[in-house]
């Protein structure tokens, strides 16, 4: 199973539309299953996402951080994951500096991460996983 994560943090509970088009062009393939988190997410939508990832052969978690000041507490365990996993999990990363966000990102494999990609590395990270 094939695994999408897209996790937004936020200061209000209202989500902020993704600006990423291949975000959208992701959660439209067949192959992959999906799921969106904000800051404001419910412990067991996160747990289910928890759940995903442990099923996973292969996983992207895509954290977007839209507001310096919105709690990144909820994906923590998800980034987290790619530590005690041996699956392949890429984490991605996009938008402002966040703290807890940023500490948590220091402690990942260097070739699990990813941030700021271009339109050609999201191909590329995509075909890697789909084996396409």
């Amino acid at each position: 199973m094939l695994v999408f994560i897209y996790a937004q943090v936020n200061s209000q509970a209202t989500t902020t539309p993704n600006e990423h088009h291949w975000v959208t062009e992701l959660r439209n393939q067949p192959d992959w299953v999906t799921m969106d988190l904000d800051s404001f997410s419910a412990q067991p939508t996160v747990n289910l996402a928890l759940r995903l990832l442990e099923q996973a052969e292969k996983a992207l978690v895509f954290i977007d951080v839209k507001t310096k000041d919105g709690s990144a507490i909820p994906f923590v365990p998800l980034m987290e994951t790619v530590l005690k996993e041996g699956k392949q999990i890429a984490v991605l990363k996009s938008g402002h500096e966040h703290y807890l966000v940023d500490k948590v990102w220091a402690t990942l494999p260097e070739n699990h991460k990813r941030a700021n990609l271009t339109d050609e590395d999201w191909k590329a990270l995509v075909s890697e996983l789909t084996g396409v």
